[in-house]
């Protein structure tokens, strides 16, 4: 009783708490489902090669007319991937990171000492590293299918599993809320909230009751009615589309240990400052109000989030795969049509008179060798299809052509839409080089907005949590402290050093032959005029890498 009486008051203490948070989740959520939602789903279902909800394909009328979807949308999708990777994995260094000031030896210690942390940790496999290929792939799929990507960037800690590593994780868009008057440069900091919604066991969220993690405190004690109360059933349209199946977050009706419950991290601004609690759903509150600051050091939010394709003053920009939609409908149309007519051709349809005695079953079987009977051979008519003309072939190249520059994208159909070009290399050079311009312009957007504000951030939890003393070594190794005077007693002062970070990527790095012949290129350019000065200047590991 007195446990009940405790926890009652835990509840009415924060109260105000629990409404604010309750008023931002419904106030994002009204926001989402009815202006972002059906974008997102229809987005997800032409990237999975599946026409909309609503399409005509759907209607019973079509049952059995063709219904085929080409999968131009996800061709060109992939081909940014394959690109995607291609730039960022070609040089041997993930990141560039320098000192604020090249004359300070501290500073340079510090960028070589803090390259090498992240180098390390972005490079190595299991459970010393973080996944980033495929975070990185996943997060650029992301950007070109739903339009953002949202990550959020922890110290993963759990002794008994043996981890001790910085953490990226990519969140679904529709478990993060954020006020939709956000500053679209910024939405994630200029909101004055912020509500990530993570589906956990029920087994979890029990075991934080009982005790805390990550030296965060125990959350307040629930009884089983309370709990039974908020977790209801919570199917997502999006997470269904996503899945192809059922929702895998559902929560089914009998509670157990692997029920799904959802719990919030909210991010509430009051007065100026950020204040951090969970809640179960929006109805109980799990733990006390802290400022950000205690519960991430770096007292910033440990969001990301970034997006491929800029548009000014909307906080959920299009998407690539959302701006090639009507192209990818009138592909899809002009092959359906063609499939139809050919199906005509070659199993065409009959007319027969009424109450003559007609097999229609076996005209409509129209299998070969069959016989179908009939009184009177004038009482049934095939029906004759004209074959399509090669304009609808033509069509089709066009077609695919316009769908080629919209994207961004160099094709086999760029070159058939364009014969004189294609016909000579230079032309091909010229149409590859204007796709490859779209392409880089994508990727730098995606690396300003997300690729470099989640790699400061991993930069930052390095420098706070960072204590394995075999990295620790490595990385001092690797920018050479000791023989600079310094040990690994020096570290904590080193790490805190300010630099400036850079993705390694450049100009031409969606084409690595383009990139290599345009920087060998620069080397003679700038031989011819320095001489042999230039050569004494050159560092020869930075340029072999």
């Amino acid at each position: 009783m007195a446990a009940n009486e405790e926890q009652g008051t835990e509840q009415d203490e924060y109260r105000d708490w629990i409404d604010r948070a309750r008023d931002a989740h419904d106030t994002s959520t009204t926001y989402f489902d009815s202006n972002i939602r059906a974008t997102v789903e229809a987005n997800m279902r032409q990237f999975q090669g599946k026409h909309p909800t609503n399409s005509k394909y759907m209607a019973e009328s079509y049952k059995n007319r063709s219904k085929l979807f080409r999968p131009k949308t996800r061709a060109s999708v992939r081909s940014d991937e394959a690109s995607c990777a291609a730039a960022y994995f070609t040089s041997e260094d993930v990141v560039v990171i320098r000192p604020v000031n090249d004359n300070d030896l501290f500073q340079q210690t510090s960028a070589e000492v803090n390259q090498a942390l992240l180098q390390y940790r972005l490079t190595t496999p299991g459970n010393k590293g973080i996944p980033w290929f495929l975070t990185l792939a996943g997060a650029y799929q992301e950007c070109l299918t739903v339009g953002v990507v949202i990550s959020k960037q922890d110290w993963e800690y759990n002794e008994k599993q043996k981890l001790d590593r910085p953490r990226i994780t990519l969140k679904p868009v529709e478990n993060i809320r954020i006020d939709p008057a956000a500053t679209w440069t910024d939405p994630i900091n200029s909101s004055p909230y912020l509500i990530d919604m993570v589906p956990m066991y029920m087994c979890d969220i029990k075991a934080r009751m009982k005790e805390g993690e990550n030296g965060q405190p125990k959350w307040f004690q629930l009884t089983d009615g309370q709990i039974r109360s908020a977790i209801k059933s919570s199917s997502d349209t999006t997470r269904l589309t996503r899945e192809g199946r059922t929702d895998s977050k559902d929560a089914s009706n009998r509670i157990n240990d692997y029920t799904i419950g959802w719990v919030h991290e909210n991010f509430i601004r009051v007065d100026g400052e950020d204040f951090v609690f969970h809640t179960l759903g929006t109805q109980f509150i799990l733990s006390e109000p802290r400022p950000i600051s205690e519960v991430y050091f770096h007292g910033i939010r440990p969001f990301v989030m970034g997006f491929a394709i800029v548009e000014p003053h909307k906080i959920y920009p299009s998407s690539k795969v959302e701006i090639v939609k009507d192209t990818q409908k009138e592909l899809n149309e002009v092959v359906n049509e063609r499939r139809d007519n050919v199906k005509r051709i070659l199993d065409p349809r009959w007319m027969a008179i009424r109450n003559k005695q007609v097999d229609v079953k076996s005209l409509a079987r129209n299998v070969p060798s069959s016989v179908t009977l009939m009184n009177d051979l004038d009482n049934a008519k095939v029906i004759t299809t004209p074959d399509a003309t090669s304009a609808c072939f033509a069509e089709q190249d066009r077609i695919n052509g316009d769908f080629d520059e919209i994207a961004g994208n160099f094709s086999s159909s760029s070159i058939s839409s364009n014969r004189k070009l294609g016909e000579t290399v230079g032309g091909l050079d010229l149409l590859s080089d204007d796709a490859n311009m779209v392409g880089e312009y994508q990727l730098r957007a995606f690396t300003e907005t997300w690729a470099e504000p989640v790699l400061r951030q991993i930069l930052l939890l390095e420098r706070e949590y960072e204590t394995d003393e075999t990295i620790l070594s490595i990385a001092g190794d690797a920018a050479g402290i000791y023989q600079k005077g310094l040990s690994l007693d020096h570290i904590d002062a080193i790490l805190q050093q300010d630099t400036t970070l850079r993705v390694n990527l450049g100009i031409g790095s969606t084409n690595p032959t383009k990139q290599l012949q345009r920087f060998t290129g620069a080397l003679k350019a700038a031989n011819e005029v320095l001489g042999p000065d230039l050569q004494k200047r050159l560092n020869t590991e930075e340029v072999v890498k």
